[in-house]
């Protein structure tokens, strides 16, 4: 019988078999006999077919003998207790195409064709063996799955945490193996048997723990549940069991302590007898109370309890009928740096933002506007690019710098990596001599348009003029200001993300649909973390969400001359890389004013109500210096999005938005370089807390 691999792709995995490198340290060939299988091992399933579809599985064997292929003969079997497989001989026929001509030619080769009969049962595994006459061999397991469901165990018990007292926890949990069950607890290094395991039947097991004494180490353990056998198939849960220390935990609860519940309330750090401190996201409470409550020894409602006061003191409440004083006040919600000191009975925060941020006090001279979002919401936006440089104590150079006109003027230099600074391509105010570009009346157009941030200064508030130490003599090589992709990283509203890089390619495949972008907010948390960067506090530089959102909000204006269609206002159209009409509804006509020259023709007669004012700001780049602001023949904005893209040991990116020329359409990709230069707008959104 002859099979057919439709695709010619095997051919081509017998070339590279016999002109492979091999690493045994000479350039010797390896001499050795070796077997392969094209394609490789496919996964069966319970009816008897492969998961492409086949009634079989079809491959090509190959037998190399150092780097030529081998004519040697071979015998496949399956072990003999596997009377449900069968494996036999059979010629595998392709047909290849050259690549310049498009001639066509039948080629074949020896190869096996595995059937499994169908699995009414647990998956099982069958191993292939590949015999060649001289005596090598080659195993490849296949796996067919069952009709009845593989093992699987579940609790709703993540840990559990015992006080030095000591006591019992009860854990359930649900299985699909009915009493084939085991357990064991796994302890901790330094501990051992001080857990005891009560069985009480399928579902439910209870913990024990003995009393710990140690007033500086709390010990750990894992308690381990296996279901199933071998003959079946296992799954296995573990939860970890931690004792604490011999010394009293507090835990913080609360309507203003980031509206946890007592039962998910927040575990202080001991930092010294009687002292604890922690960082968690504080808000004003709807009745204006601020309540913010300790509970020690425990995430349970008890007796006394403690509270925070605005006159800096800690409060005993005694029991529940006991009011409530008057908690702290919070004059913006965002995330706080504290210490309770119960020896003294009083308490003390600080802020967590960035340095050389904008301050408060400026806050009210940013025209803001509030934009419907597709879930009925809205978010508040700074309707103007961020233009603060910093107060007094910055220092010779300011934070970004002004908007420049003219095409490629300035830079840093003519050669690599253009990491000094040189008064020939500086501007006035960092005492360079180019001159800014400024209104009829002298005033710079920065102060009303807003600034260029390179990347690392907005997002570290580091007046540096985007000069860093780079990565082998780049210029654009530096590591992400916010963390590498792996870290851990607390957002402006307390919220926990692991940094990842995203691409285009990896929002594309998401539906354009409201359950589109809440799969890919589930895949991919990072669209949507708040990092505050030089924004005030209490705000963040805008997000792929809240651009996201801004589009819709585009969308629901429902422009006539310009419309954006839902779908546009989706992390698909994001990935894609173009979002149509979006431009025109966020031009200001002021834009024309100052570029007489090179106009926006498409602006929405609805961009005027829509207010989001964008303006011609261009970029600063670190070769070719400020490029495509006003008086440009290009005109542009570009502004910063805080979300890693193209990442790799050549490119560290983080994403932007834009607008080309005169197009109707922004565009967006994850090519921003973190490195010098790479100046654009910052936007600025009010925090939010869902």
């Amino acid at each position: 019988m002859k099979s057919t691999i439709k695709t010619a792709a095997w051919i081509c995995a017998i070339l590279l078999v016999s002109v492979s490198c091999y690493d045994d340290g000479t350039d010797c060939f390896d001499t050795a006999t070796r077997i392969s299988l094209y394609p490789d091992v496919e996964l069966f399933n319970a009816d008897g077919t492969t998961a492409s579809g086949n009634e079989s599985f079809v491959s090509a064997v190959t037998v190399n003998v150092g780097p030529a292929v081998s004519d040697m003969a071979w015998e496949a079997s399956v072990p003999a207790s596997a009377v449900w497989a069968t494996v036999r001989r059979t010629t595998v026929a392709s047909i290849f195409e050259e690549a310049t001509g498009g001639a066509r030619h039948d080629l074949s080769a020896d190869g096996i064709e595995l059937v499994l009969q169908p699995n009414t049962e647990y998956r099982r595994t069958v191993v292939v063996t590949i015999a060649a006459a001289d005596g090598t061999t080659a195993d490849y397991e296949f796996t067919q799955l069952g009709q009845k469901a593989d093992a699987a165990v579940t609790s709703e018990t993540a840990q559990l945490v015992f006080m030095a007292a000591g006591g019992s926890e009860t854990v359930t949990y649900t299985s699909n193996m009915g009493d084939a069950y085991a357990y064991e607890v796994v302890y901790g290094e330094g501990s051992a048997d001080w857990l005891t395991v009560g069985d009480g039947g399928v579902g439910t097991l209870t913990l024990t723990a003995s009393q710990w004494d140690d007033q500086e180490r709390p010990r750990a353990a894992t308690l381990r549940i296996v279901v199933g056998s071998a003959d079946t198939s296992m799954a296995t849960l573990e939860i970890p069991v931690t004792q604490n220390a011999a010394y009293d935990y507090y835990y913080m609860y609360g309507a203003s302590a980031d509206a946890l519940a007592v039962g998910d309330a927040y575990e202080l750090t001991r930092k010294a007898a009687g002292e604890y401190t922690g960082t968690l996201y504080f808000l004003r409470s709807a009745d204006g109370g601020n309540p913010v409550l300790l509970n020690k020894n425990g995430r349970t409602v008890s007796y006394p309890c403690y509270a925070l006061t605005k006159e800096g003191t800690v409060a005993e409440i005694p029991t529940a009928e006991t009011q409530l004083p008057a908690g702290p006040d919070i004059d913006i919600d965002g995330v706080r740096r504290f210490t309770v000191d119960f020896n003294a009975m009083t308490w003390s925060w600080e802020r967590v933002t960035t340095p050389n941020c904008m301050p408060d006090t400026e806050v009210a001279a940013y025209p803001t506007k509030a934009y419907v979002t597709r879930d009925g919401g809205t978010k508040t936006w700074m309707t103007v690019g961020l233009h603060w440089a910093g107060d007094a104590t910055i220092g010779r150079y300011k934070l970004g710098s002004g908007l420049v006109s003219g095409h490629q003027t300035g830079g840093y230099g003519n050669e690599a990596p253009y990491a000094s600074r040189n008064p020939a391509y500086d501007t006035e105010e960092n005492g360079g001599s180019i001159v800014e570009a400024k209104d009829g009346s002298g005033r710079p157009l920065a102060e009303t348009y807003g600034r260029l941030y390179s990347s690392y200064e907005s997002l570290t508030g580091s007046a540096n003029g985007a000069l860093n130490a780079c990565e082998g003599g780049s210029s654009v090589l530096i590591n992400c200001p916010f963390g590498e992709p792996g870290t851990t990283l607390i957002d402006a509203v307390g919220d926990r993300y692991v940094l990842e890089s995203i691409m285009p390619a990896d929002l594309a495949v998401y539906a354009a649909t409201a359950a589109g972008d809440a799969q890919a907010e589930a895949e991919h948390p990072n669209l949507k973390m708040q990092i505050q960067g030089i924004c005030p506090y209490g705000w963040h530089i805008a997000n792929m969400q809240d651009w996201k959102d801004l589009v819709w909000a585009a969308h629901a204006q429902g422009a006539a001359d310009y419309p954006v269609d839902a779908a546009t206002a989706t992390y698909r159209a994001f990935g894609g890389g173009t979002l149509t009409n979006f431009a025109a509804l966020l031009f200001t006509s002021d834009w024309n004013i100052y570029n007489p020259d090179c106009p926006a023709e498409k602006i929405s007669t609805a961009a005027a109500d829509f207010g989001f004012n964008m303006f011609s700001q261009g970029w600063r780049l670190y070769k070719t210096g400020y490029d495509y602001g006003p008086g440009d023949n290009d005109p542009r904005m570009y502004s910063f999005i805080p979300l890693i893209g193209d990442y790799s040991a050549t490119k560290k990116a983080g994403w932007r938005i834009w607008n080309q020329s005169r197009e109707a359409n922004m565009r967006t990709n994850g090519g921003f370089d973190f490195g010098n230069g790479c100046g654009g707008a910052v936007r600025c959104v009010k925090n939010y807390k869902k």
